[in-house]
């Protein structure tokens, strides 16, 4: 493109680091990336995004946390989508306070989390057998309007089987339903 004197915009920067990402060519990404930076694009959270998810598909949490703050750092607001694929590695990497940390951050920075943020966040409890949080998440999700998926709903009936507390949680557990938020 710079040969026929055509400048890429931030569009095609985009698809180009997507792609790399989605390949496993996240180095090579991450070199494009500060070549888009030297020439003084306009990056958007989108960018950040791709690389974000790019990172934390791999594992490279450090490296995503990395960018996600330099993104912070430059003025860029994550959107619901980059605040939770951080929430997910993090509960992937075994971190699930950071994310519990994360998912009240994004809450501060008014970014209220989707269903899909709730239900990462609910499962990594589970998985860390913080089965009292998990339920209170899951009461606060459905009093936003948010129901339970098919895989958290597994992972409550398999917390409520062998957790020790089980019939405790279970008067405390919602119908999940979502509630009529309209009414």
């Amino acid at each position: 493109m710079h040969v026929q004197g055509a400048r890429p915009d931030i569009i095609t920067y985009n698809t180009l680091l997507d792609g790399l990402c989605k390949n496993g060519c996240l180095e090579e990404a991450i070199k494009w990336l500060r070549i888009i930076q030297n020439e003084g694009a306009m990056i958007d959270h989108q960018t950040f995004g791709i690389l974000i998810n790019g990172l934390c598909t791999t594992g490279q949490l450090e490296m995503a946390l990395d960018i996600f703050n330099d993104a912070m750092a430059k003025g860029l607001t994550p959107d619901v989508v980059t605040y939770t694929t951080i929430i997910k590695g993090l509960c992937e990497a075994g971190h699930v306070m950071k994310a519990s940390e994360m998912l009240m951050r994004m809450e501060k920075e008014k970014c209220p989390p989707n269903s899909v943020t709730y239900n990462i966040m609910v499962r990594g409890l589970l998985e860390k057998k913080e089965s009292l949080k998990a339920v209170q998440l899951a009461i606060e999700m459905r009093e936003r309007g948010f129901s339970a998926d098919n895989n958290t709903m597994s992972m409550f009936v398999h917390m409520l089987k062998t957790d020790e507390n089980g019939p405790q949680y279970i008067k405390m557990l919602p119908d999940f339903a979502p509630k009529d938020v309209g009414k």
